[in-house]
């Protein structure tokens, strides 16, 4: 029996040793330049009620229940919210130094209690304002191994929320609009492709000349399209931004394969989520479209790979905002 016990207490021991290695406070700071002066900015920001104008969370939830204190842009007002799938919390103005910085404190009801401190700092630029958004914190013992993950998510909610914000600040920015727009199915389609491996800016940039010369090869084989060009990713980590991925153009007809390859997309159940903006934002954008999996509990099928589709040409649009792209993400 003693054998038992001191099994036991290891088992119960080793977890906790693990926790208590951890450090238990995070920290989180975004900055991002805002074409829009600074008093403009921070009369913004301390207006509780044009939060939901740029929040990266509630676009999860839209119909949020919202509620604020009187004199809720001075410091001691507050606002709420309570929804089903974002959880529920209080963020209240401590302190205003007008017009370069804001403190408030974040307190978390659901899925699970905590307090943080969050800031904004605020200064001139040379074109604009630049904004910077901190989070401080210290995370309950027995979670201490949620901080390596979380960091990582709130810097890219970070991120999304402040392109927002520069899109209700200035008309002419490059800003993502993102629209969870449910389940669908996509039809079986046959690809030329051509594959990439690598991280995320060298995809970029193969992506720029990829796709053209795809484009170029099939017009001159003399096959058709029978859509607009999509991504096919086989293998994401979004850790370290790495990818393997093909690039590929729907055609019908007979085709000689060339240097590429000629793949069939299999038909299936997807998850929609719609960008308007530009392609720098998919990123967070597939992002985003996981989580929102994640709240809702929509289980994802991972043997099969998500698609992004570029749903109009960029070269008939008058800015990035005007460009489209569906990411599908496979659904069980």
């Amino acid at each position: 029996m003693d054998i038992v016990y001191v099994i036991l207490a290891v088992l119960v021991a080793t977890p906790l040793l693990y926790l208590a290695s951890l450090k238990g406070q995070y920290h989180v700071r975004r900055s991002r330049n805002i074409s829009c002066d600074i008093n403009t900015v921070f009369d913004k920001l301390r207006d509780f009620k044009s939060w939901p104008e740029w929040s990266p969370w509630l676009i999860h939830e839209p119909d949020t229940l919202l509620s604020y204190s009187d004199s809720f842009d001075e410091p001691g007002g507050y606002y709420t919210w309570d929804g089903k799938f974002v959880g529920a919390g209080k963020l209240t103005h401590l302190e205003f130094d007008r017009p370069v910085a804001i403190r408030q404190k974040l307190e978390f009801q659901r899925p699970f209690k905590s307090i943080c401190q969050i800031g904004f700092d605020l200064k001139e630029t040379g074109n604009g304002t630049g904004v910077s958004w901190s989070m401080h914190g210290h995370m309950p013992f027995l979670l201490r191994f949620m901080i390596r993950r979380m960091v990582p998510m709130i810097q890219k909610d970070y991120d999304l929320g402040l392109a927002m914000l520069a899109g209700q600040l200035d008309p002419e920015a490059e800003y993502p609009r993102i629209s969870f727009e449910g389940e669908c199915r996509l039809q079986e389609v046959r690809c030329l492709c051509k594959g990439f491996a690598g991280n995320l800016p060298d995809m970029q940039k193969a992506m720029q000349s990829g796709f053209p010369e795809l484009a170029q090869y099939v017009q001159d084989q003399g096959a058709r399209k029978t859509g607009t060009p999509r991504s096919v990713y086989h293998k994401v980590n979004s850790d370290k931004m790495y990818f393997e991925c093909d690039m590929a153009v729907p055609v019908t007809g007979e085709i000689n394969q060339g240097p590429y390859s000629l793949k069939t997309c299999a038909a299936g159940r997807y998850f929609r989520t719609v960008l308007r903006g530009h392609y720098d934002y998919l990123p967070l954008v597939l992002y985003s479209a996981f989580a929102h999996l994640q709240m809702y509990k929509i289980r994802v099928d991972r043997s099969r790979p998500s698609i992004e589709i570029y749903e109009n040409d960029p070269q008939d649009c008058a800015s990035s905002n005007e460009w489209i792209t569906g990411v599908y993400i496979p659904i069980r």
